[in-house]
């Protein structure tokens, strides 16, 4: 079944592939709503404000690692679709 509705957001079916166009918007509305979680604290205080973005980097590079281990995904660039 059609099932868009996980995404609250805009409607993404990876099992018949994305419009680009509908790809760009969805992450575009996720920085949006993201970016002030990591701008204001650089903004308003510099040496903790850095300190956080290093924590959001190790921490969104450690969820990567944690996908690609657990789904057991290969660590190639090249990705082959199965229909």
């Amino acid at each position: 079944p059609f099932s868009w509705t996980v995404n609250n957001l805009f409607p993404l079916d990876p099992d018949y592939g994305c419009m680009g166009q509908t790809w760009y918007l969805a992450v575009d509305m996720q920085l949006f709503v993201i970016s002030p979680l990591i701008v204001y604290p650089l903004w308003r205080w510099k040496k903790p404000g850095l300190a956080w973005l290093a924590f959001i980097a190790v921490l969104c590079q450690a969820s990567i690692f944690f996908v690609y281990a657990r789904d057991d995904l290969s660590a190639t660039l090249w990705v082959t679709r199965t229909y």
